[in-house]
């Protein structure tokens, strides 16, 4: 069985015109936090072993995007277990579904 997780991450004030343009803000302001692109890293390594699948999209609100994340059993035993979480830059929020 699989688990699904939706993350919804919102930057206050912010208006996109698409998901790209919301993507891109998020990455230029988390370039210098380094625990923001080691998750990046281990999500892309877990997509390849096909341990986790990803799809990203505009949140209704356009201040920001919904990240959802489908984990093999395996995967989200570990994942579920790490209480850790990247902490975001000042003005981004997230929210998990």
């Amino acid at each position: 069985m699989s688990h699904i997780v939706i993350i919804e991450i919102k930057k206050d004030g912010a208006k996109f015109a698409d998901l790209q343009e919301a993507v891109a803000a998020f990455k230029v302001d988390h370039a210098t936090l380094v625990a923001v692109s080691e998750t990046d890293d281990y999500n892309s390594s877990l997509e390849v072993t096909g341990d986790l699948k990803q799809s990203q999209s505009l949140n209704t609100t356009n201040d920001g995007f919904v990240v959802t994340r489908t984990w093999t059993d395996e995967r989200w035993a570990s994942f579920n277990g790490d209480d850790s979480r990247p902490e975001l830059a000042e003005g981004w929020t997230r929210i998990v579904k």
